[in-house]
């Protein structure tokens, strides 16, 4: 999330030129404009700015809070994110998924 990764937004870029994106069911929050996305050409912007442009995570946490989230899944190693949400509202709970195993957690609670 710097413009040292600019280069790598451009190859991203260059990749999903290639890919056909369908307009999402579900709105994606972007973490550049923190802005609710559905339109392919919007994601794809979206995802390339990501890479080199600064995160909003606070912005973005308390939109999710604004809009009723509930539920984050951590996907990846760590639990980072986990504590950057507790710090930055109360009332989300998150899921941390690590090891394929970890789906069985997904599993349970989406139910």
């Amino acid at each position: 999330h710097t413009k040292v990764m600019k280069r790598a937004g451009d190859l991203l870029k260059e990749l999903m030129s290639g890919m056909e994106f369908k307009p999402s069911a579900v709105p994606i929050l972007n973490n550049v404009d923190v802005r609710l996305l559905k339109e392919p050409d919007e994601i794809k912007d979206s995802y390339y700015r990501q890479v080199f442009s600064p995160v909003r995570w606070k912005e973005v946490v308390l939109k999710m809070a604004r809009l009723g989230v509930d539920k984050v899944y951590e996907i990846g190693p760590k639990k980072v994110l986990k504590g950057l949400i507790r710090q930055t509202v109360k009332g989300i709970e998150v899921v941390n998924v690590e090891k394929p195993q970890d789906i069985e957690k997904v599993l349970k609670c989406a139910k």
